[in-house]
């Protein structure tokens, strides 16, 4: 994460009410450094961190339990999960939007998450600012799929 990061607004505009509770947040992460900066960040930013977990079997246990608005998900983890196949389970069985986070940029990063439906991928170091967009642009597709079901034909 970069240490300079842009002040970005200190509340959520996915919300298009005051009265709504702030977005639950998912924070899976095995740099422990990373997965503590974001949980600092994410509250400042207007979010709620629901958890943070190191291994894609804890998100998916977490997500059992909990049931956070979104996931930011790191692409490699620790243990027989990767974030790709831990994010492909949040999406199918809890309906939860994913953020990838990857130190890995370019065409494979970005071909291995496609099948996954990614609502966004930041890569590191991101700043605040990144942050945010991210998880607003995550959300508000994630609302825009639930409002306009697919049609039955």
């Amino acid at each position: 994460m970069n240490s300079n990061a842009e002040n970005a607004s200190e509340s959520p505009s996915s919300g298009d009410s005051s009265d709504l509770p702030p977005p639950r947040i998912l924070v899976v992460e095995d740099d422990a450094a990373a997965a503590n900066v974001l949980s600092i960040t994410l509250p400042k930013l207007g979010y709620v961190v629901a958890g943070t977990v190191s291994t894609g079997e804890a998100a998916i246990e977490h997500m059992k339990r909990e049931r956070p608005d979104l996931a930011m998900m790191d692409i490699r983890l620790e243990g027989r999960m990767d974030g790709i196949k831990t994010a492909q389970i949040a999406q199918d069985q809890f309906d939860v939007p994913v953020v990838y986070m990857t130190a890995y940029t370019g065409t494979l990063a970005f071909q291995c998450v496609l099948g996954t439906d990614p609502r966004t991928q930041l890569s590191k170091p991101f700043t605040k600012r990144d942050i945010k967009a991210a998880i607003d642009l995550a959300l508000s597709q994630a609302k825009l799929n639930n409002s306009n079901p697919p049609l039955a034909l």
